[in-house]
């Protein structure tokens, strides 16, 4: 059986984060694994536990849509740790943070028994709802009996958040490349940027209407830097609901979107999107899209131009079945944390039909709550609120 080096006398676990890796959708939101090992050897000998996808050598954009739809087997492998530190710090330039897990001798025997258990099974990736920290959670929830129940969605991010909050995390200490060598260097946690977030605006059509974005799931990429990258989006389960002279019209349910556009560093390095909706207004078409392109920041960083080759696909499991391919030209503002801006210009084609789809966005943003620092909490207050005015016009399809 491949992949499961197992330290026998092991006393010592640690939760292990590696910081987003915009390159794969799997690891936009950073990865997580387990380490066992013991004082009698030195920490590069210990074992490192992780669940991984079976991906096959599939190209960037398979991953992006059958990760989202579980069309991956994976399971948990354990292997050396110091293998696993190179390919993280000297492959991907990631930084890997340590964090010393507080179980109880009866449960470092418990721990041991359920992964023993789970190693040779076979399960399902998804994105969202089958992660790596999902299986770690699975592991945890039957050593931990104080572990809550988990979030349906379950980031990286709310895994360690969780453990934080019952008091099973130490202090942690991190390892990065420096000088084309792992090394510990000064760890600086941030807390986890997850907030509801509404957007307001008005929109010109075949007439002029009130646009309300609903994201009761969203994270901000733009404000940690170990825990978040900037130029990463997720959005998930988000409603678009219009006000126009027919009175509220609900429009758009947004399924997930994942988008990663960091700039360009060589000409290797791709911007890359991919999401799911369905357009309720019109008769509940389920449509996907996905774009591959280019990112390029200019005037300090402070600006930036995507271009993107974009394919959208309405009514894919239906006779109906519609294909628009064209481009995408995107202006943007970065890292600007109260106010934002975005111009969008789209041109699609159906070939079937020989129909154009041309659309034009422009909206600004402004964070009233003027709170950078949003925690997701168990009771609700002002501070969980993000409140955005957003404008925006678009040309109807021809």
């Amino acid at each position: 059986m491949c992949c499961t080096l197992r330290i026998i006398h092991a006393n010592n676990f640690y939760l292990v984060f590696a910081s987003p890796y915009s390159k794969n959708p799997a690891s936009v939101f950073g990865h997580e694994f387990l380490v066992e090992g013991n004082d009698s050897i030195p920490i590069m000998s210990y074992a490192a536990v992780d669940f991984k996808a079976e991906t096959n050598d599939a190209s960037t954009l398979e991953v992006g849509l059958k990760g989202i739809w579980g069309n991956f087997e994976a399971r948990y492998q354990s292997k050396p740790l110091n293998e696993t530190i190179k390919k993280y710090t000297l492959e991907s330039d990631r930084m890997l943070v340590f964090f010393p897990i507080k179980f109880s001798p009866q449960e470092k025997i418990l721990y041991k028994e359920v992964l023993n258990k789970n190693m040779d099974s076979i399960f399902i990736y998804k994105f969202f709802k089958a992660n790596c920290s999902h299986a770690i959670y699975k592991l945890l929830s039957e050593t931990i009996d104080s572990l809550p129940p988990s979030r349906y969605i379950l980031m990286p991010q709310d895994l360690y958040y969780t453990l934080k909050k019952i008091n099973y995390l130490d202090e942690p200490f991190c390892i990065a490349k420096k000088d084309s060598k792992p090394i510990k260097v000064p760890c600086k946690i941030d807390d986890i940027r997850s907030y509801l977030r509404m957007d307001f605006g008005v929109r010109k059509a075949e007439y002029l209407e009130g646009v309300l974005y609903f994201r009761p799931f969203f994270h901000n990429y733009q404000d940690s830097h170990i825990f978040y990258e900037a130029d990463n989006e997720l959005e998930f389960f988000s409603l678009e609901v219009d006000y126009n002279r027919e009175g509220f019209v609900l429009d758009k349910f947004n399924i997930a979107k994942l988008r990663s556009v960091p700039p360009s560093e060589n000409i290797l390095s791709f911007s890359w999107f991919v999401g799911s909706e369905f357009k309720i207004e019109q008769k509940s078409i389920l449509q996907h899209e996905l774009g591959l392109g280019k990112t390029i920041s200019f005037y300090k960083d402070d600006f930036a131009f995507d271009f993107f080759v974009k394919d959208r696909v309405q009514n894919i499991f239906s006779n109906n079945r519609e294909n628009w391919l064209g481009m995408e030209f995107v202006l943007r503002n970065r890292h600007w944390r109260n106010w934002r801006w975005n111009m969008d210009f789209e041109i699609l084609k159906n070939y079937a039909t020989k129909k154009y789809s041309k659309q034009f966005d422009f909206w600004m943003a402004y964070d009233v709550s003027k709170n950078n620092s949003l925690l997701w909490k168990e009771s609700w207050n002002g501070k969980d609120l993000m409140l955005e005015l957003r404008f925006i016009t678009y040309i109807n399809r021809f």
